[in-house]
């Protein structure tokens, strides 16, 4: 007979994670939501154990675990928790076999799941593993994010040695082919994806049941619920509370997430004593990064590929160094920039794109050592390597595309280049060809930590207009819904006597999509309507952006503009089912000029509705979906010309 196990956590997410997890893992799964739903479940025979979270909204853990001994004697309870030690003794006392308190992994999970099942003593103890300080945590990471924008600060956090206290190889996947594609073919230790996306491609199965799965998964994210442990709508699943779009901007937040992923890679016995790294390679690292650092602070991709070559060549003490980048104009990779002789190849030299050698090199993958006997069977590529003088070479890939490569002569030590010296040269290359590609939103980012609040909506700001470039189809929508809502703002004025503060209104018409940076690029570019599952993570936008402004005091209330901007008349609208007059004026304004210019623009699934058409749609919803003084203000500025569609 199979174990059956009954998972009581508010936060759906992760409930029915946990659910998939363990039905495939064979055991017989419940899943309630909150506490009355629980003791519906109690009812009913044959439970065997119990995973229980704290904190629930209609009735506390405690409660619920009272009843469930009540219930179940011999049942095994297992308490979860985002907080300390409070519950702690109450809980055992009341007959918890074990108390699990955030940070974990799935194996710390299943370890005591089986425990307490066996009925052994040890099941109580909470299992989160201590770290060893004194030792480096070496691991593949495969990150499934939303877009590059959540990625950008965990790729700069886990490339540092110092804070990450590890060694990792990193690889990214922001669509769904692309992940199945980097689990068949990197082959990750951790998978690590934002909660949402992990569901949405149904990635449970895929992983468990693939030949050689990664060894764990941790997940986090923004709950669909709103209700995160940490009372400010984030939450996630093993790993305790860590926040995606926080960590942008937030250095503890990057911190914390590093704990858990060195933890769960000592648990997996993938880690290395730090004393075993040798203090040549150290100084490398640490002096390579810290130099590298100043590619961020670089637009000019000329400049940058002349500060690669020179801080490569500089500190790794070579006789020559260059680098090829490619060249859309030219069809090929062009020679840049160089420092020493690089065979007989000059400033300018071009290989192009159908060149055996670039054909065997985004085959590859990967960077090399040049040996002319491992090339005897390809003459054509050793004839290139050796009049380049090449004694290693690093390509750089970004979205799957070579986009160039260093060509490194040799030490002017004469010693052979080491594998780990190989792979930094491939951490900066791949920082590095971020940097190229998406320079301004790097920078952005990288100055944010520094920045005073000012200057922190800047960057905030930037970031909207990052995620409203990016789509051709809503290119402009910010500057054109900020300009007609503030036309409307006037009339309103006028007509009504309404009190506005129009600065809040701009900045909030400005960023009312910000938080669009949490949602996967693949929704948001869908050529078709999304799904009932699609569209509950698309929601999920507005609690984003007002998360984001929450660090700014002066920024709150727009945060709860924003907040509010999809809430509807009648009650129907999200994140929080406001009415009337319970919706901020400014967000019931930011509703309207909003679904005019997404009525009237192009999308991915139709072409843009004619004028009329729109207003009608307006016009019809007056006092259910929209507020009916600000759509008459809206038709009067319309009718003077004040609200004219220009297009992108």
């Amino acid at each position: 007979m199979r174990n059956k196990i009954l998972i009581v956590d508010d936060e759906k997410d992760i409930a029915l994670v946990l659910k998939e997890f363990f039905v495939s893992k064979g055991y017989e799964v419940l899943a309630a939501f909150n506490g009355h739903e629980a003791m519906g479940f109690l009812s009913q025979p044959g439970i065997s154990l119990i995973l229980l979270d704290m904190q629930m909204p209609d009735m506390s853990g405690i409660e619920i675990l009272k009843e469930a001994k009540g219930a179940y004697k011999d049942a095994k309870v297992v308490v979860l928790t985002g907080f300390s030690e409070g519950y702690k003794e109450e809980a055992e006392k009341i007959g918890c076999d074990a108390f699990l308190t955030k940070p974990f992994s799935v194996k710390t999970l299943i370890t005591v799941i089986e425990s307490v099942l066996a009925g052994k003593e040890d099941g109580r103890k909470n299992t989160a593993t201590l770290v060893d300080n004194d030792m480096l945590a070496r691991a593949k990471l495969l990150f499934i994010e939303p877009n590059e924008i959540t990625y950008s600060p965990k790729l700069a956090y886990f490339r540092d040695l110092k804070r990450s206290k590890g060694r990792y190889q990193m690889a990214a996947a922001f669509t769904e082919s692309e992940t199945l594609e980097k689990l068949e073919e990197f082959k990750p230790d951790i998978v690590l994806s934002d909660i949402s996306v992990f569901r949405l491609y149904k990635l449970s199965d895929k992983i468990l049941n693939m030949q050689d799965p990664a060894k764990d998964i941790i997940l986090y994210g923004f709950s669909q619920d709103g209700k995160g442990l940490d009372e400010k709508g984030y939450t996630s699943f093993v790993g305790g509370l860590f926040d995606p779009v926080a960590a942008i901007v937030s250095s503890e937040e990057m911190d914390r997430l590093g704990r858990i992923v060195r933890q769960t890679a000592m648990e997996h016995g993938l880690c290395k004593s730090a004393e075993t790294v040798s203090e040549q390679f150290y100084s490398y690292h640490k002096t390579l990064l810290e130099a590298s650092k100043g590619m961020v602070l670089i637009t000019d991709t000329s400049k940058l590929l002349y500060l690669i070559v020179y801080i490569v060549k500089k500190y790794m003490k070579l006789k020559s160094a260059c680098v090829f980048y490619y060249d859309e104009n030219e069809k090929g990779f062009i020679l840049r920039s160089k420092r020493g002789e690089c065979g007989v190849a000059q400033k300018g030299y071009r290989i192009g794109e159908d060149h055996s050698f670039i054909a065997w090199l985004k085959n590859m993958r990967a960077g090399f050592l040049y040996n002319k006997n491992d090339f005897a069977n390809l003459p054509d590529l050793r004839c290139e390597l050796e009049k380049l003088g090449c004694a290693a070479c690093v390509p750089s890939f970004n979205k799957e595309k070579l986009i160039g490569f260093l060509i490194l002569g040799d030490k002017t030590s004469g010693d052979p280049y080491t594998s780990e010296e190989l792979e930094l040269l491939l951490t900066i290359s791949d920082e590095a060809a971020i940097v190229i590609e998406n320079a301004k939103n790097l920078l952005e980012l990288q100055r944010l930590r520094e920045k005073e609040k000012e200057s922190y909506f800047q960057t905030i700001l930037a970031l909207a207009k990052t995620v409203d470039e990016k789509d051709a189809y809503t290119r402009g929508h910010l500057e054109e819904v900020t300009k007609y809502g503030m036309l409307v703002a006037e009339e309103l004025m006028d007509s009504v006597k309404t009190k506005i503060d129009m600065e809040e209104l701009r900045i909030a018409l400005l960023l009312h999509d910000i938080g669009k940076i949490g949602v996967p690029d693949a929704l948001l570019h869908k050529p078709s309507g999304l799904t009932p599952e699609e569209f509950e993570i698309m929601k999920q936008h507005t609690e984003i952006g007002a998360r984001i402004l929450e660090p700014i005091e002066k920024l709150r209330k727009v945060g709860k503009i924003i907040r509010h901007h999809q809430e509807k008349c009648d009650g129907t609208g999200y994140p929080d089912g406001l009415k009337g007059k319970d919706i901020p004026i400014e967000a019931r304004i930011i509703s309207v000029v909003d679904a005019y210019h997404a009525m009237t623009s192009d999308r991915p699934y139709r072409k843009a509705l004619p004028e009329e058409i729109a207003l009608n749609e307006l016009n019809s919803k007056s006092g259910t979906q929209f507020d009916a003084d600000i759509v008459d203000a809206f038709m009067k500025a319309y009718k003077k010309g004040k609200i004219v569609k220009h297009k992108i």
